[in-house]
């Protein structure tokens, strides 16, 4: 474990290469907690993946320690929200500071130097150089393991959404919650059991935990009680 202290700085285009290693680093290492294998290999090619915009806008940061990158992350001024579905129209578009939100984008910390307070100091420095350029208001879309650090800052998940990698298609498959009934307690399993006999027949066959997948498994820290206290039960 390293003593040396980070210095934040702007990130330019040399950085490229280091920080993409970042990326790469980061999401093999969390992404197994939330996502199967084959989401996860699409991620560290798709979602890893630097924006050369955001470096030539000056609107990303970098964590360096002991002569390498050991996190990154910024906010953007342009339309696009994230990157791994490709172009879309509007990528480029400058926002509106007076009536639209800020972009919070692409947070990264190397495996090894996770919960040291980086990422949140790089959400901070987004945050204040946004508000320099006039925003009054910060938005971002989240993988799963960035929730917690998210929420912790004080963002408020506003609706779920599925991203669709280049060469991917949505599928329509048969689940089942299980027991409980509930995705954020339980996660959805694949399932064709259809009436009460075939979905006993299953719980007694199955090696699996009744908790595995469980969403709220990964959320903050008493995020069940938060959920109480907004009424969820």
């Amino acid at each position: 474990m390293s003593m040396t202290t980070p210095v934040l700085r702007l990130a330019t285009p040399a950085d490229a290469g280091p920080i993409a290693d970042v990326m790469r680093a980061s999401v093999l290492e969390l992404f197994p907690k939330f996502y199967d294998e084959r989401q996860t290999a699409s991620a560290a090619v798709h979602v890893a993946h630097v924006d050369d915009t955001l470096l030539a806008d000056g609107t990303y940061f970098v964590h360096e320690a002991d002569g390498g990158i050991v996190a990154c992350g910024g906010w953007s001024r342009r339309g696009r929200l994230y990157t791994g579905s490709g172009d879309e129209d509007g990528d480029d578009r400058l926002l509106d500071p007076q009536t639209e939100a800020a972009h919070i984008r692409a947070m990264f910390v190397r495996p090894d130097w996770t919960r040291r307070g980086l990422g949140r100091a790089i959400l901070q420095a987004g945050h204040d150089a946004a508000r320099a350029e006039g925003f009054r208001r910060l938005d971002l879309g989240a993988t799963r393991p960035g929730v917690a650090l998210y929420q912790a800052f004080g963002f408020r998940e506003i609706e779920p959404f599925v991203v669709t990698m280049p060469g991917e298609k949505p599928q329509l498959v048969k689940c089942r919650m299980r027991s409980l009934g509930c995705s954020p307690c339980t996660g959805a399993i694949r399932s064709d059991a259809d009436t009460i006999p075939k979905i006993i027949d299953e719980l007694i066959a199955t090696k699996q935990s009744e908790r595995q997948l469980r969403v709220i498994d990964h959320d903050q820290d008493g995020s069940m009680e938060l959920k109480k206290r907004e009424g969820y039960f």
